[in-house]
């Protein structure tokens, strides 16, 4: 087994459970800031937090961004209850402002972390701007996994706990799963999108070959009345053009 294969089923095997968990703590926490309105409460609280921060010497939680390091507002966001407005407005302006740049921190999740690489948790938070990269490198690993053809009995038969959990509660419920009924939604809607752009597609490409075909036939025509223009005798003859008078301007 390869040292690739052996990261790839450590990955999905040890860590795949505290990166989703992650996944869905970033999710729930960038809705709620979305989602959050702007008023004096949540001006008055965003003020509050950075202060208290800056008197406790507590570095203001920040995210990487194409620009660089900077204050990651939808995390701050939630945690206050201050709208991403308000949280951007407050960071931008004065003493606040000054503070914010100079103490940049991380902005860590409150999750239980359960991955464990000889008995340690394998990381002590997971950041919220780690988030995206942590699901990217676990869609590779899983990648990794299908195209090696590990058995399946060898992936799902190391959380038997977790599996029975699960199926106990979808049969408690008698019921689909929310999350498999939002997957199967969004399923079907994009294969109602996909048969709609293959339908689009099919007329535009009937569209231009008509367009080509027309073109092709204008251009046949035109060389041909070129040819009977150009012989001794042209029994076709070109029309006259009408004189246009220019226009006479008056001057005042």
């Amino acid at each position: 087994m390869g040292p690739l294969l052996i990261w790839a089923l450590r990955v999905v095997d040890d860590f795949a459970e505290d990166i989703m968990s992650a996944w869905e703590k970033a999710a729930e926490m960038t809705a709620r800031a979305e989602a959050t309105v702007t008023n004096r409460l949540g001006l008055a609280r965003i003020k509050d937090y950075v202060d208290a921060r800056r008197d406790r010497g507590e570095p203001i939680p920040s995210w990487v961004q194409s620009h660089g390091r900077t204050e990651c507002i939808p995390y701050i966001s939630a945690l206050t209850g201050a709208s991403m407005g308000q949280v951007d407005r407050v960071l931008r302006r004065g003493y606040r402002s000054e503070y914010a740049r100079a103490n940049l921190g991380p902005s860590p999740l409150k999750l239980m972390i359960k991955g464990r690489i000889d008995g340690i948790p394998w990381t002590k938070a997971i950041d919220f701007g780690d988030v995206d990269s942590l699901m990217r490198h676990l869609g590779t690993a899983c990648f990794i996994v299908l195209e090696a053809q590990v058995p399946r009995n060898a992936l799902t038969q190391r959380h038997l706990d977790l599996k029975n959990e699960f199926y106990e509660k979808v049969r408690a419920r008698d019921a689909t799963p929310d999350s498999q009924k939002r997957l199967r939604r969004q399923v079907t809607k994009l294969k109602e999108l996909r048969a709609a752009d293959a339908e689009e597609l099919a007329a535009l490409r009937a569209d231009v070959e008509a367009l080509v075909g027309a073109l092709h036939q204008a251009q046949m025509e035109n060389w041909q009345l070129r040819q009977r223009l150009a012989a001794p005798d042209p029994a076709v003859r070109s029309l006259p053009t009408q004189h246009r008078p220019r226009a006479v301007r008056r001057h005042p």
